[in-house]
């Protein structure tokens, strides 16, 4: 009775919970396939019908709206079977302020909301390597301080640094390089950023034509020493082919276990990043799943002028995807399956891609398997413990203590369920604050930023933390395996210890090093927990001495600035615009960093 009309249909299960999304140009051909020929569906599809308890549905006028709504419905629901990108908050961001006198480009993780931003954002990259590499070599080329100092403010007070000497640094530090040429130098650093090396070459050699005709010989050499490190940068570029037009070309390798998409982003002709995206069993990645994830995509990035995609992924460039976004780019974008010729080999290349992180990630993940197998024989559990929690306890005096809690799902550090705890109890010891942490993990059962129970717990320390952490599972009512991990005289794992004695890993290689490293970073998170909030306790000390700047203020501040060397940066009206502050405030705490201005 469905209509042949567009819209977005929701799978749901017996709990009426929301499994799977998608859209379709007729609603009534798209949802009455999943109900025929059950046995001919792949066997993702197969486990999502075996699910499907009961499904609506959403009437748009166009296939557009349903590819934007469909979108929307997967950021709202997260339905298990819908392949999901991750948050572009994840993501890197160079940024470049014109505002400041002396700007530089900074990696930043997240794009300003403010309206007001005049900022310049480029990205996300894939990875902060990435923006610091680049941030890097265009400080190299255009010869940008990638120092501490703050300017003007700190022109004259030291010494030029060996950047400067060795030719990378423009020594804005000795006081006799403008305002105007710095912004120059930036004006073709972002040119860089923006049409890469060919297009900034040209310009730079014309303008140091026109500065050698004018007997600007200082400027012309500058604009020179430029133009052999873009030379030198260009060699090393090597040419993967002769497209010059932005283009991202996307690769798909895929197993009843695991489906991989590569993308390499390609600016004239050259590989300048590249991605590799990981969805799981249930994960269901067909044609429509592909489009809801290229609306994700393109959200929050630079939509090249072609896109190449592999025959399983195909779409058009007169479809609702192709269209959104030529919309959203404000140009045409051109959505093609090559069949012939260079375009065709450059897929090829990104399904290797593909192919080879989906075998490495295959490799990886039945190597988990296998430790986890053999922890679990090695141990006598009743099950394969697909999540460890792993408990540590780290202080600084009797003032700061600190908890922390990290997760191993499947045999990789899941960070996103870390759990940091402040110890409240006024018994400092580590008997006391292991009752205490997991008393407080275990009152959060229905808690969804605790959504599931581990099948097992690791401790850092001995018979009395075992003690004491059994009483906090006795006092929740639970029965979970707990052991601890036990260090010698070196701080290294030596070996797993229950009340029935300990259990000798040192020959067990795999599992010695699986355990180690779980070891290794509980420490190092439950340590950079503590020593977080020991320096935000020292900060708030130090700010709160600045007169009429109480304990609110001092949080404020922090929150707002994150660092006090931001907080000292920042002018009269930066500081003012802080929640709470008035100008009398920001006036003083301008006046305590800076008393000689």
């Amino acid at each position: 009775q469905l209509p042949k009309t567009p819209g977005v249909y929701l799978m749901k299960d017996k709990n009426g919970k929301v499994i799977y999304v998608g859209k379709s140009k007729s609603l009534h051909h798209r949802v009455l396939q999943y109900f025929t020929a059950p046995d001919r569906h792949p066997p993702k599809t197969a486990r999502l019908v075996e699910n499907i308890h009961d499904f609506s549905c959403i009437y748009t006028h166009t296939e557009l709206e349903s590819l934007v709504l469909e979108n929307e419905m997967i950021k709202l629901y997260t339905p298990r079977f819908n392949i999901r990108l991750k948050d572009d908050k994840g993501y890197a961001y160079l940024k470049f302020d014109a505002k400041e006198p002396y700007p530089r480009l900074v990696m930043v993780r997240n794009r300003s909301k403010d309206p007001k931003d005049a900022a310049r954002y480029f990205g996300p990259f894939t990875s902060t390597r990435t923006v610091y590499e680049l941030i890097h070599t265009v400080s190299k080329i255009f010869r940008l301080p990638t120092c501490h100092s703050v300017f003007p403010r700190d022109i004259g007070k030291n010494r030029p640094c060996l950047q400067y000497h060795m030719g990378q640094c423009l020594g804005i530090c000795k006081g006799d390089i403008t305002p105007q040429f710095y912004q120059e130098q930036t004006k073709n650093a972002l040119l860089f950023l923006q049409k890469g090396y060919k297009g900034v070459f040209r310009a730079l050699k014309t303008e140091m034509q026109i500065a050698s005709d004018a007997l600007e010989f200082e400027k012309a050499a500058r604009l020179r020493d430029t133009l052999v490190a873009l030379q030198k940068l260009g060699d090393k570029q090597k040419i993967v082919t002769g497209r010059k037009e932005p283009t991202d070309v996307f690769g798909y390798a895929a197993d009843d276990a695991l489906t991989v998409l590569s993308v390499l982003m390609l600016r004239e002709g050259r590989v300048v990043d590249s991605a590799c995206y990981y969805f799981g069993a249930d994960e269901i990645v067909d044609h429509d799943a592909f489009s809801s994830f290229m609306i994700s995509f393109y959200s929050t990035r630079q939509i090249p002028k072609s896109i190449l995609l592999p025959p399983v992924l195909q779409l058009d460039s007169e479809g609702s995807e192709g269209l959104w976004l030529s919309e959203k780019a404000g140009y045409k974008v051109t959505v093609k399956t090559p069949q012939r010729g260079e375009a065709r080999k450059m897929v090829e290349l990104a399904n290797e891609n593909a192919l080879r992180a989906k075998t490495v990630r295959n490799a990886r993940n039945r190597q988990s398997e296998e430790v986890l197998e053999e922890l679990a024989q090695l141990l006598s559990l009743e099950v394969v413990p697909e999540r460890i929690e792993a408990y540590d306890i780290s202080n600084s005096g009797a003032d700061h203590w600190s908890a922390g809690m990290i997760v191993v799902e499947k045999g990789a550090f899941h960070k996103k369920n870390y759990r940091s705890f402040t110890i409240r109890t006024d018994e400092k010891s580590d008997l006391a604050a292991m009752e205490e942490v997991l008393s407080r993990r275990f009152t959060h059962l229905d808690d969804p930023s605790f959504p599931l129970l581990p099948d097992l717990i690791l401790l850092d320390g001995g018979i009395a933390q075992l003690a004491a952490a059994a009483k906090a599972l006795a006092e929740a009512g639970l029965s979970i395996p707990c052991f601890g991990m036990v260090k010698d005289e070196h701080h290294k794992t030596r070996t797993l210890l229950s009340f029935d004695g300990e259990i000798a890993i040192a020959n067990q290689q795999r599992i010695f090093t699986f355990i180690y490293k779980i070891q290794e970073e509980v420490h190092r998170y439950a340590l950079k927990q503590m020593d977080t909030k020991r320096r935000a306790g020292q900060l708030d000390s130090s700010l709160e001495k600045i007169r009429g700047i109480g304990k609110a203020k001092a949080k404020s501040l922090l929150q707002h600035f994150r660092t006090l060397a931001a907080i000292q940066a920042a002018g009269i009206e930066e500081l003012s615009a802080v929640k709470g502050l008035s100008i009398t405030d920001a006036k003083a705490i301008f006046d305590t960093f800076h008393p000689h201005e």
